[in-house]
């Protein structure tokens, strides 16, 4: 097992063992490459790993960060920043946004 992937807890690996009681030779493949989010890991301990998972904000707002540093997700972002430039579209967006983000779970 890899355990170069620990971030201040527990590595995500432990987390799948005691949820499904074994670690895909993939996610300890994953886990060197992306790292580790022990806030996450956490949040889904203390739930008794229960799903659906409704991730939190800082983490979600962190993975759109780190695709931001990709040139087609720039590209894809520009785009829809223009779309939003149509009232209709804008509205329907910002209400679909709120209900996302107010609901419980995913």
């Amino acid at each position: 097992m890899d355990e170069s992937a620990v971030n201040g807890g527990k590595p995500l690996s432990e987390v799948h063992m005691n949820a499904h009681g074994f670690i895909p030779k993939t996610l300890t493949r994953l886990l060197g490459k992306v790292g580790y989010n022990s806030m996450e890991a956490e949040r889904i301990e203390e739930k008794g790993y229960q799903t659906p998972h409704k991730y939190h904000p800082l983490t979600v707002i962190d993975s759109l960060v780190e695709k931001l540093s990709e040139p087609t997700a720039k590209r894809s972002v520009a785009k829809q920043l223009t779309e939003m430039a149509n009232p209709a579209f804008a509205s329907s967006f910002m209400k679909q946004a709120v209900k996302h983000l107010s609901r419980e779970k995913y």
